[in-house]
């Protein structure tokens, strides 16, 4: 008897974990929203697509470049990074082509709007999913 309940309490956890993440803007939520192409709106003719394998694909009039990216927290971290975090926000670090690392704050993410802070430069960026 106690090992269905032992079951549907640990089913239960995990549902409640899942959404939690998902609804607080977690790594795994942001993880997934993020995984689009998006158009800048100042620059519309710039493309950021970021794909599930943890590349992204920057393109403008015809030239692309691929690079790496992750998504992390200050409970999880990336490597070296060189600014003080703060709890409960997310942050995106992008590889760039002199190999060093760009580090952003990921400010707001849905299905259909994206916009980061450089940390470098606190310079705001805002995309909208390319349809």
């Amino acid at each position: 008897m106690r090992t269905p309940v032992l079951i549907v309490g640990l089913i239960l956890v995990g549902f409640s974990v899942f959404y939690f993440l998902q609804s607080t803007g977690g790594t795994t939520g942001a993880r997934i929203h993020i995984i689009e192409k998006w158009s800048t709106v100042e620059d519309p003719t710039f493309t950021r697509e970021f794909l599930a394998d943890g590349k992204v694909i920057d393109s403008r009039a015809g030239q692309s470049i691929t690079r790496n990216w992750a998504i992390f927290t200050k409970d999880m971290p990336v490597d070296g990074v060189p600014y003080i975090l703060e709890e409960n926000a997310l942050y995106l670090s992008i590889a760039v082509p002199n190999g060093d690392l760009a580090y952003f704050e990921i400010v707001h993410v849905d299905n259909d709007t994206l916009t980061i802070i450089d940390l470098a430069t606190k310079g705001s960026r805002t995309f909208k999913a390319v349809q």
